[in-house]
């Protein structure tokens, strides 16, 4: 992916608003507060991947600034962001979050909406997470078709959704087709929208998940490179540099 020379400058996208600056519980108790009530909103678990796009892509940019929250879903994003200053800032990932908002919302009687994700890995998500938590209320769970729906297709969606109730809506599309679509839909429906990518696959047990000391150093991404090298290769050796590259002049600047 090419940058342009004038995206090339600070990071201070790390640390505008509305970035998560405090830790992973609060984020979480955030989310469900608004869940709860049913004002609906978006989050966004933000990798270094993600961050990267945004320097390029201009719709993922815009969604992303009406974004209700954005964690820092990576170790290295929460790490500059405590060199920025933001000393609270602590990894809110989405591998975590999900099963752990899964269970707080089994002890609340939250309704969850699962949408996207492949037809088998919807089903055993919905075994593995029912089987840990038997009063977890499963509102709804979908695997849209990959190619685009209509406008129509998309309306009738969201109406779903939003008739089941559901309190929190997990959407897994990929970065950056999820982000673009809560972006359309955030305001449609009472359900938070959160955009959690791989989690579907990890929750449901199709891909596993590192070692927690590879999670701990910021290693992850190299252990899900080499789960899947073909796909993650150009993506990994497209925005790591890069990412690093702005740091380092950010740093050195100061």
């Amino acid at each position: 992916m090419r940058i342009q020379p004038a995206m090339m400058g600070r990071l201070g996208i790390i640390v505008a608003k509305p970035f998560w600056r405090r830790g992973y519980q609060q984020g979480l108790a955030s989310l469900l507060d608004a869940a709860e009530r049913r004002i609906g909103g978006a989050a966004y678990f933000c990798n270094v991947h993600m961050l990267i796009e945004r320097l390029s892509h201009r719709e993922l940019d815009r969604s992303m600034r009406q974004a209700a929250w954005i964690f820092p879903d990576g170790k290295p994003i929460a790490l500059a962001m405590r060199l920025f200053g933001y000393r609270r800032a602590e990894r809110v990932a989405g591998l975590d979050a999900v099963p752990d908002l899964c269970r707080m919302a089994a002890e609340r009687g939250l309704g969850i909406y699962f949408y996207g994700g492949s037809p088998d890995t919807i089903v055993l998500l919905k075994q593995r997470l029912t089987a840990a938590h038997p009063e977890l209320k499963i509102v709804g769970a979908v695997s849209p078709p990959f190619r685009p729906l209509s406008d129509a297709e998309e309306t009738a969606e969201l109406a779903r959704i939003e008739a089941s109730g559901a309190h929190l809506c997990f959407v897994g599309l990929g970065c950056p087709k999820q982000e673009l679509w809560i972006a359309r839909n955030r305001g449609r429906t009472g359900a938070v929208l959160l955009g959690v990518g791989a989690a579907f696959n990890t929750v449901a047990g199709t891909l596993s998940r590192s070692p927690r000391w590879m999670q701990h150093a910021g290693l992850e991404w190299l252990y899900r490179l080499g789960q899947e090298p073909r796909r993650l290769w150009k993506r990994y050796a497209g925005t790591n540099p890069v990412f690093v590259n702005l740091l380092l002049r950010d740093l050195w600047s100061r």
